[in-house]
């Protein structure tokens, strides 16, 4: 028969969770005899709480322990030889509406907070004691994590081995660290430290956003001339980069506003990467795109600013089409049909994206092309009133 001084048994040990925590707390803070013993678990979970206690999955096997700690789930006290048996009380079971477990063979219940045990008591009448969850901040915890982030594709030719590699390496030497991955790539197994998180249109907020606490890392086999170093040195951030000769070309200099790693990833001063962030200057970025593009001013983006007035899809009596003279007496589009709103008579596509690429835009599309048929079929388009209602 095994036997321990102290065992926690928690049915389902999930990727996240506030008795998990309690668990890993309590076994990093005391060392003490004491064992977690449960039925299914999330693998990180258990990698990081084995190097603490051990965690035995239940089957059902005989056990010996001076004193077991369960929660709303008792079913290991069957084979469990014990002394005390006490019952923790995590939850609010009056406002989360959990049904409690008064199980006869509970020696005694303790709460995690005077509430949780106001709220037991209330249902059950009986009196839990207030045990508070353990917590243990060292001098380590409060330093602040370097932030790191990529946004690429994690293809090989981008470095998405090496950027596993880095992200070894920095385990290794037990560096506190968040790394944000952007990226669509569904490949790749991160490390811990590794956040990955969908592609976005505006990397900027973020590379703002950990100055002076971090790096862009882009570790490519080869680039063009690559944006988001570009933007970089716009924004004035420091990166970890490979020694390809376009990111030289960008102004990125070896141990002044940047760290070049090897393309073997071997002998990293990971110490001057964590404790010597460079200050970088912002930079302004200049083209010659001026010189290429042909010199004629669009309406476009002023097409585009225009106000759109639709309250509903509009229904065959409602709608009216609105003429390109319309726009001509000086008319607010809006003012042209209050109820509708408005359409210029252009094609389907113009429509599309005057409206919105989108399932309501297209809806609305389709019900104007319906009624401008039966309209024309009938011969009853109707012209906007400039009477004003």
């Amino acid at each position: 028969m095994i036997g321990y001084a102290n065992i926690i048994y928690w049915r389902k040990v999930s990727k996240i969770g506030g008795v998990e925590t309690f668990i890993y707390e309590l076994a990093k803070k005391y060392d003490y005899d004491l064992a977690l013993y449960y039925n299914s678990a999330d693998d990180n979970q258990i990698k990081r709480l084995i190097k603490l206690i051990p965690c035995v999955p239940y089957i059902k096997q005989k056990i010996k322990c001076k004193r077991i700690f369960v929660c709303n789930d008792t079913e290991i006290l069957d084979t469990v030889e014990y002394e005390e048996a006490i019952q923790m009380i995590h939850g609010m079971y009056k406002t989360n509406k959990i049904e409690p477990n008064l199980d006869p063979r509970i020696t005694k219940r303790m709460a995690v907070s005077q509430i949780a045990a106001d709220e037991y008591y209330e249902i059950t009448g009986i009196k839990p004691e207030v045990f508070s969850n353990p917590l243990t901040i060292t001098e380590e915890d409060k330093k602040p994590a370097l932030m790191l982030i990529s946004a690429t594709r994690l293809s090989s030719e981008k470095g998405g081995d090496r950027m596993l590699a880095l992200s070894r390496i920095l385990e290794e030497k037990k560096v506190n660290y968040v790394w944000l991955v952007f990226t669509d790539d569904k490949t790749y197994s991160f490390t811990n430290n590794m956040v990955k998180l969908d592609p976005t249109l505006d990397i900027r907020p973020y590379l703002v956003s950990i100055k002076g606490r971090g790096y862009c890392v882009q570790l490519s086999d080869g680039e063009g001339d690559p944006y988001i170093t570009k933007e970089c040195r716009a924004i004035g951030l420091p990166v970890l980069i490979t020694p390809v000769p376009s990111f030289f070309e960008q102004g990125w200099e070896d141990g002044k506003n940047c760290y070049v790693l090897p393309f073997d990833m071997k002998n990293i001063n990971v110490t001057k990467i964590v404790n010597e962030i460079p200050t970088v200057e912002p930079m302004k970025i200049d083209d010659e795109w001026d010189k290429l593009l042909v010199h004629k001013k669009t309406k476009y983006k002023e097409e585009m600013n225009m106000k759109f007035k639709v309250k509903a899809l509009p229904t065959l009596k409602e709608y009216s089409l609105a003429p390109n003279e319309c726009m001509e007496d000086g008319k607010k589009p809006e003012e042209c049909i209050p109820e509708a709103g408005f359409v210029f008579e252009v094609d389907r596509a113009r429509l599309e994206v005057l409206l919105g690429n989108n399932a309501y835009g297209v809806a609305f599309v389709e019900k104007i092309e319906e009624v401008k048929e039966k309209a024309t079929a009938e011969s009853k388009l109707t012209k906007p009133s400039n009477k004003k209602k």
